[in-house]
């Protein structure tokens, strides 16, 4: 999955049912190189498309600087392993 923390950082969360092999911390990682290219234009025409046919990109746009409360940047980040199951 793809969100956009407050900051206006992307962040990349991988979610597995169980315990994964120490290779699936790649797999984040390249997710979020993948997720550090995104353009502005690029979140905001698919945020559009999730939302539905009624709202166009630039509306979509202003949804997400409106949640973000720093810039909406390219900044990706992955989480570190949560034991703990959160």
């Amino acid at each position: 999955m793809l969100g956009l923390d407050r900051a206006g950082r992307l962040v990349v969360i991988e979610l597995k049912r169980d315990r994964a092999p120490d290779t699936i911390t790649m797999q984040a990682i390249n997710y979020a190189a993948m997720a550090s290219r995104f353009t502005l234009d690029l979140l905001a025409e698919v945020h559009a498309a999730h939302l539905g046919s009624a709202v166009t990109s630039q509306q979509a746009l202003s949804e997400l600087m409106g949640w973000a409360e720093g810039p909406v940047g390219r900044n990706a980040r992955v989480a570190p392993d949560r034991p703990d199951g959160v």
